[in-house]
């Protein structure tokens, strides 16, 4: 049972999609010089969009913005992306429909930028 969404950290699913997604020699490469990987998407940015049932607030200052952390550093920083934004839609579990509408629209304006 995989019960990291209770404590903030990336899914089983979501470090299998990541694993695939940011290959070694397609997004970042080690060289015979450096102990530091070369940044093979160097000028690219991103867009975070992190769905939350927890409020703001808490995810970010008291759990410590684990999954944005691990996205923007880990991820985005060794293969050379910079982050432009991270967008929180939050809570989820109690929004209403209406709620769901306005987030869709959002995510729709964010992804035709």
């Amino acid at each position: 049972m995989d019960l990291s969404y209770l404590v903030g950290l990336i899914t089983c699913f979501d470090k299998r999609f990541v694993d695939r997604l940011f290959l070694p020699r397609l997004t970042y490469e080690y060289t015979e010089k450096s102990p530091l990987p070369k940044k093979l998407l160097k000028g690219k940015t991103s867009e975070i969009i992190s769905t939350l049932d927890t409020p703001v607030w808490y995810y970010k200052y008291i759990m410590g913005d684990v999954e944005g952390k691990l996205l923007r550093v880990n991820i985005g920083d060794i293969c050379g992306i910079k982050n432009k934004n991270t967008t929180y839609l939050s809570v989820m579990r109690k929004s209403t429909p209406e709620q769901q509408n306005e987030w869709l629209e959002k995510v729709e304006r964010l992804a035709s930028r």
